[in-house]
């Protein structure tokens, strides 16, 4: 592959699927064509799914690779600072043209359609990808074959279903994908229309039991992957001769959200239609009928066997009978086949929303309690979950525990919609105290506020909005969740100050400032601004803007902790613990103690540490990280069983919080007991599965207890993710010895 680093690059990346990929790539090969452009492609090595397309001389001509291509190393040390095509001003030729040559890198990540500049015309641009793609540089081996589906697909009818990593990879699964997978139901109904007019359509799909099922209802059907021989040829040649297949077809009945039909659609310029909206609403109508039949007999019988098919479609289910208000008959469904132990995290959520709108908060208290001894797979769906529960609390009248509840989501995920709404709902109605929260600075109230819990008008939340609009609630003014974060993020979960750069907000955020310092500059707001434009690496003078403001406003404990932040960030532990002191000497917030303590661990005053963060939880400031570096400084006084006792206070206000988990299993381990440190491990592998750290330890214990299959299974499960983990390869080396040994 290409290593160059001279003038400016057009650089063609993705990481997702294949469709995507070609896409950027004859985006990239056609400005190259027409406008005598440089490009250079990074084709992205996968660790999941998209391993199938690693190794790129099966698909490409040896020669394109050579010319064009770039390993990962170079990609990463051109991409430090590349723009996005859709974020360039001017996007004409000459002025990209000048802008590559000043030695500026552009990416071109576009997914779907094609690359326009502003001195062309879509009309143009499309026949000449068309052209291009018609003789696309493909690998040599593949040639013959694609000149004869060229031939034999001429006027021909495609069906694409999608399946694959949707009813396979737990990631995926574990997702709602209402506009990629279509049910069965409606395919069904389609087929048999046009089968009955004598056409024999062509049937492509990446999941073969599906295209064998679908082949036993309708003999006539074509499998695309039987027109070149599939089962002899490698997965990702497969993938690409199917993508090529398709768009030499005439017309595409596929999924709206399928980015693989679409864009073997846009590639061959053939003709793509939804499945659903192409039927007759009377033939949607039966086909929507035929799953909700297919759906209460799952149910009825308990069976979870296809839970990727039964996720996927109870979806569509519940979005239909919502729609007609009948939310308790969707429950009725969905609630049989969770309870028989059915573990699609995302369908939690969708059966506590069908459950409180139709006021069966006994039911939703029953999920709750299923919950306590299942693991979700998506961390936001947990959160969602526990909000909804606090719902249900709520409305039975026991406040204590929906405000648990409630704070149990927004330590997982403070920024889901769902958990800010039921928090600003809550707070409004006097759930919380001072101390449950971290303190917020009053210009941080002002950035971006708003005023009324925007996401309440889903049937779910009826009889809260309803006790908000009467006790004049529903225009108070909400905390602000973003600047939460901003100044209080060491101490919770799910940020970087980095991802401020990108963040979908982020031009809001700077409009808000800019308006709120113009109307009135007050010294806490000029701190959170300069904490902010610190965050995005634009105030190199952060610390000492910083520190001039808190001298002039010694009372203000925010702007002393936004400094000693500031310090923290730089690893200046020593003058941070000195500023945390004197804002905790300000303001005796909890929070501010419990900030103090965490930099005395950095300072290695364990004790110190200890007392203060101690102080903090008894004060009601229960804070995951809180007892997690309260257990880390226990340990340090080898405190080993005050410790375990704080872990499990963690886990408790946190079940999904990965190192709490982790740090408890090492202490296990440490102490010999591998049982229960592989109770938690395997708790680990359920919710994530990919850390090295955890498979690792993970595969120590079970090879200590005699399980070295599953030991080395785990390995070479990370491995193959993770293929550069020293700490995987380093154990399953060892593993390999002790075998060989043996």
């Amino acid at each position: 592959m290409t290593n160059c680093r001279a003038a400016g690059q057009l650089l063609a990346f993705r990481n997702d699927r294949l469709g995507a990929r070609i896409m950027c790539v004859l985006n990239a090969m056609r400005l190259y064509r027409d406008h005598d452009l440089p490009f250079r492609v990074h084709w992205h090595q996968g660790t999941d799914i998209g391993r199938v397309f690693n190794d790129t001389a099966q698909l490409f001509d040896q020669d394109f690779i050579e010319t064009h291509f770039i390993d990962r190393e170079t990609f990463r040390s051109r991409v430090t600072a590349p723009i996005r095509f859709n974020d360039l001003r001017d996007t004409t030729a000459w002025g990209l043209r000048d802008l590559l040559a000043s030695g500026q890198d552009v990416l071109l990540d576009q997914p779907f359609g094609y690359t326009v500049l502003a001195d062309e015309t879509e009309d143009t641009v499309t026949r000449r990808c068309h052209e291009i793609w018609a003789d696309f540089p493909f690998a040599k081996a593949l040639q013959p074959k694609i000149e004869e589906l060229t031939r034999n697909l001429r006027g021909a009818t495609a069906y694409h279903i999608r399946r694959g990593d949707i009813i396979s990879f737990p990631r995926a699964m574990n997702r709602s994908w209402p506009t990629k997978y279509i049910p069965d139901d409606y395919f069904v109904a389609h087929m048999q229309k046009l089968l009955a007019t004598g056409i024999r359509p062509v049937l492509f799909s990446d999941d073969q039991p599906t295209i064998d099922r679908f082949q036993d209802m309708f003999p006539d059907l074509i499998a695309a992957n039987s027109l070149f021989g599939a089962d002899i040829i490698p997965e990702g040649q497969r993938d690409l001769l199917e993508l090529v297949a398709m768009s030499r077809c005439d017309k595409i009945i596929a999924p709206p959200g399928s980015a693989f039909s679409s864009t073997a659609a846009a590639l061959g310029g053939c003709l793509k239609l939804d499945v659903m909206a192409d039927l007759a609403p009377a033939d949607v109508q039966a086909a929507r009928k035929r799953m909700q039949d297919r759906m209460k007999a799952a149910a009825t019988a308990r069976d979870i066997r296809d839970a990727g098919d039964l996720g996927q479609t109870l979806q569509h289910m519940a979005n239909d009978l919502a729609v007609e208000g009948r939310y308790g008959d969707a429950a009725a469904i969905i609630a049989p086949l969770v309870i028989a132990g059915l573990n699609i995290s995302f369908l939690y959520p969708l059966l506590l929303e069908m459950q409180l709108a139709s006021d069966d908060h006994d039911g939703a208290l029953r999920i709750a309690d299923l919950l306590q001894d299942r693991v979700l797979f998506h961390r936001q769906d947990w959160a969602a979950s526990q909000a909804l529960i606090a719902h249900a609390w709520h409305l039975k009248g026991n406040r204590q525990r929906a405000a648990t509840a409630a704070l149990n989501a927004y330590w997982h995920h403070p920024e889901h919609a769902v958990v800010r709404e039921t928090i600003d709902a809550f707070n409004a109605l006097g759930y919380f105290d001072d101390t449950a929260f971290p303190p917020l600075g009053l210009g941080a109230h002002s950035v971006r506020n708003r005023t009324t819990p925007q996401l309440l008008t889903h049937p779910a939340f009826a009889r809260i909005r309803k006790e908000l609009t009467a006790a004049g609630l529903m225009r108070k003014p909400l905390r602000g969740h973003d600047t939460i974060i901003w100044d209080w993020f060491p101490m919770l979960r799910g940020f970087n100050p980095k991802h401020l750069e990108n963040h979908k907000q982020r031009r809001r955020f700077e409009q808000s400032f800019a308006k709120l310092i113009e109307q009135s500059p007050t010294a806490d707001l000029l701190s959170l601004h300069i904490l902010f434009r610190h965050m995005l690496g634009e105030h190199p003078s952060a610390e000492a803007d910083l520190a001039s403001l808190a001298v002039e406003n010694p009372q203000n404990a925010m702007i002393w902790h936004r400094l000693s932040l500031v310090q923290w960030m730089a690893r200046d532990f020593k003058k941070a613990l000195e500023t945390a002191q004197t804002a905790s000497d300000a303001d005796g917030h909890p929070a501010h103690t419990a900030w103090r303590g965490l930099l005395r661990f950095h300072a290695r005053d364990f004790s110190g540490c200890c007392k203060d963060l101690q102080s903090a939880i008894a004060a009601g400031f229960c804070v995951p990280n809180v007892y997690l570096s309260l257990a880390q400084a226990q340990q340090r006084l080898k405190q080993t069983n005050a410790a375990c006792t704080t872990l499990a206070h963690a886990i408790a206000v946190s079940p999904r919080h990965q190192e709490p988990r982790f740090a408890r299993a090492r202490i296990m381990v440490d102490c010999g007991d591998l049982a229960n440190a592989i109770k938690d491990l395997d708790v680990l592998f359920d919710i994530d599965g990919r850390s090295p750290k955890v498979l690792a330890l993970h595969a120590e214990c079970l090879a200590a207890t005699g399980d070295q299959d599953r030991a080395i299974a785990l390995l070479d499960l990370g491995l193959a993710r993770t293929p550069d983990a020293p700490k995987l390869a380093q154990a399953r080396q060892i593993l390999r010895k002790v075998a060989t040994d043996g």
